[in-house]
């Protein structure tokens, strides 16, 4: 069931940005921060396979998983005379997954993960601050990107483990 948010004109601001609070992982049991989360769900792995799909060479599975979950959301699907000219049927992935995975902490791997580039130069208060201490385009090279092994982790392991690079 859809549920539509009437915005007000005068919305609580920050900065000069208008609030808006995720909700999306919130509400279990009817507490506001109560949240279980599940670690795959079925969207996430048509997402997968659609990707898997067109390493493989098959882009009309990939679009066939991607058109399931457009389906379920009620959205036209893709076709072949709806398709953007200027995207890729990975790029139609990413994009998928980035719309069906909103704020559940997977677009920063994704972008990386693909050797494309972080990419902040969007309207927010992200942007405050030292124009040398916040990067507003971010390469898959940058060493800032590296998650290390936390240490007490390395000690636990009975073998000698290396730290990320």
């Amino acid at each position: 069931e859809k549920e539509y948010v009437d915005i007000e004109p005068m919305m609580e601001q920050r900065q000069g940005y208008p609030k808006y609070y995720v909700t999306k992982c919130s509400g279990q049991e009817d507490q506001a921060h109560l949240w279980s989360p599940v670690v795959s769900r079925l969207a996430e792995m048509y997402l997968n396979r659609a990707e898997a799909r067109y390493y493989l060479g098959n882009e009309q599975g990939a679009i066939d998983d991607i058109n399931i979950l457009r389906e379920r959301a009620g959205i036209p699907q893709w076709t072949a005379d709806n398709q953007p000219a200027d995207k890729s049927v990975l790029d139609l992935v990413l994009e998928e997954r980035r719309l069906e995975l909103a704020f559940e902490g997977h677009r920063k791997y994704d972008i990386f993960r693909k050797g494309r580039t972080l990419d902040r130069r969007y309207p927010g208060t992200h942007d405050r601050g030292d124009a040398n201490t916040v990067k507003m385009t971010v390469e898959p090279t940058d060493p800032g990107i590296i998650q290390y092994i936390p240490e007490k982790e390395l000690d636990r392991y009975p073998i000698s483990l290396e730290q990320n690079p």
